[in-house]
C-alpha cells in the first residue's frame, strides 16, 4: 500500500489499540482512518477495505458483499465490453481481483471475440443498498482513450420502474479520453442523459491516473453534494415538491463499480495502447447518521444503526416480515412488525447478522 495507508495504519494502532481486536472478532480487516474527508456527524457503517488476501481468503470480491452483472450489447450506452461474471477468470486473465490491498478491475483486449465482444470486463453491484448517508471510495483510473470507470449508485427498485425514474448517482465518472477530468452527474425521469437535460459538474484534477484520490458522496433528504479530495464541485438540491420525477433519491440504491470500454461517454474511438486497463479501488466506505435523524420518505423497511451496541430500530410504512440469521447462515428467528419498532439485540454477542426483508438485506454489526 501507499505511505498514506501506511500511517494511517499506525494511527489506527496507537490512537485506537482496540481496533485491530474489534476487526478481528467481526472478521473485518482494519480501517485505515481518514477523518479530513468524511462530514461532521457520520459513523462507519460499511466497508470493504479489500485486505482480505491478508488474512488467506479468496483474491476476489466477497461474495457476502459482492455480486457479479454479466453480459454485452451495450448496457444502454453503445459499450463495447462483455462484463464477465463471478470468477471472472477469461482466457487465463482475471477481469476482478484483489491486490497488494486494493481491488483491480481489468479491462482486457480480446484477439478473438468472447461472447461477440472483443474486450472483456467487470461490473459488480453490492449486495446491500443504503438511504441517504456519506458514500467515498480511494480511487486511481486507468487512461487512454476508450476507457470509462465509474463509482456510481442505482435505485434498488429499478426492476419495477425501470431506468431514469430509479434514479441514478455517479460518484465518479472518468473518460480516460478527457484526462484528469472527473465528473459528478444524475439522473432522474426529468433530469437524464438520454435527453441530455442530467445534473453534471466536472473537476480537473492532478495525476488521475497515477495516484489515488478521495471520491465522496453527502446523500440526504434535502440535497445531494460531490466531493473530490474534500473539495467539494456538485450540488443538487431537492426541490421539495415530492415527485419522484425530479427527486427519486428517497430509497435504498446499490452501489456500482464497473470500467466500461468505448460507449457514449468513453467515446467512439480506442486506443488500443490503452489496454489491459487498469482500475485501482483501495476502498469502499458507507457512513451514516448514527440517530438516524435523516427521516426517510415513503420507504418500506429502514434499519438503523447496522452499525450497532444493544438495540436497532426498525420503521416500516407496512406490515413486514423480518428474518434475522446470523453470519453462518443459521435462522434466529421471524417477526412481522409495523410502524417505528425497537429491537432488543442485547443477548446478541458481537458479530455479523444479516436482517432479510422480501425486498432488501440488511448487515447488522454488533460492536
Amino acid at each position: 500500500m501507499s505511505l498514506f495507508l501506511a500511517e494511517n495504519e499506525m494511527v489506527n494502532k496507537k490512537i485506537f489499540p482496540g481496533l485491530s481486536v474489534l476487526c478481528c472478532l467481526l472478521n473485518y480487516s482494519p480501517i485505515h482512518i481518514n477523518a479530513q474527508s468524511v462530514p461532521n456527524g457520520y459513523s462507519l457503517v460499511w466497508s470493504d477495505e479489500f485486505n482480505d488476501l491478508s488474512n488467506g481468503t479468496s483474491p476476489f470480491p466477497r461474495t457476502t458483499d459482492w455480486w457479479y452483472e454479466t453480459g454485452g450489447g451495450g448496457w444502454g450506452n453503445n459499450e463495447l465490453e462483455y462484463y464477465v461474471g463471478y470468477p471472472g477468470v477469461v482466457r487465463g486473465d482475471t477481469v476482478a481481483k484483489l491486490r497488494n490491498g486494493f481491488l483491480r478491475i481489468k479491462a482486457i483486449k480480446q484477439a478473438n471475440p468472447y461472447y461477440g465482444c472483443y474486450y472483456t470486463s467487470a461490473r459488480i453491484n453490492t449486495i446491500q443498498s443504503w438511504t441517504y448517508g456519506y458514500f467515498e471510495a480511494r480511487i486511481k483510473v486507468p487512461g487512454g482513450a476508450g476507457t470509462w470507470p465509474a463509482f456510481w449508485m442505482l435505485g434498488t427498485n429499478i426492476s419495477s420502474v425501470g431506468w431514469p425514474l430509479c434514479g441514478e448517482i455517479d460518484i465518479m465518472e472518468y473518460a480516460g479520453r478527457q484526462k484528469n477530468v472527473t465528473n459528478f452527474t444524475i439522473h432522474c425521469q426529468s433530469y437524464n442523459g438520454m435527453n441530455g437535460t442530467q445534473k453534471t459538474s466536472s473537476k480537473t484534477i492532478s495525476n488521475a491516473e497515477t495516484d489515488y484520490h478521495i471520491y465522496g458522496l453527502e446523500w440526504s433528504s434535502s440535497k445531494i453534494v460531490g466531493y473530490v479530495d474534500g473539495i467539494t464541485y456538485f450540488t443538487f438540491v431537492n426541490d421539495g415538491r415530492n415527485d419522484v420525477n425530479t427527486w427519486p433519491f428517497f430509497k435504498p440504491f446499490y452501489i456500482k463499480l464497473n470500467l466500461a470500454v468505448g460507449g457514449n461517454m468513453g467515446g467512439s474511438t480506442i486506443d488500443p495502447a490503452a489496454f489491459p486497463a487498469n482500475y485501482d479501488i483501495d476502498y469502499i466506505r458507507v457512513y451514516q447518521k448514527a440517530n438516524g435523524v435523516d427521516k426517510i420518505p415513503n420507504e418500506q423497511v429502514h434499519v438503523y444503526p447496522t452499525f450497532f451496541s444493544n438495540e436497532i430500530t426498525i420503521n416500516t410504512e407496512n406490515p413486514t416480515q423480518i428474518t434475522i440469521f446470523d453470519s453462518t447462515g443459521k435462522h434466529l428467528f421471524t417477526k412481522t412488525i409495523n410502524g417505528n419498532v425497537v429491537l432488543d439485540m442485547s443477548n446478541f454477542k458481537s458479530g455479523l447478522y444479516l436482517l432479510k426483508t422480501c425486498d432488501n438485506c440488511f448487515k447488522l454489526i454488533k460492536k
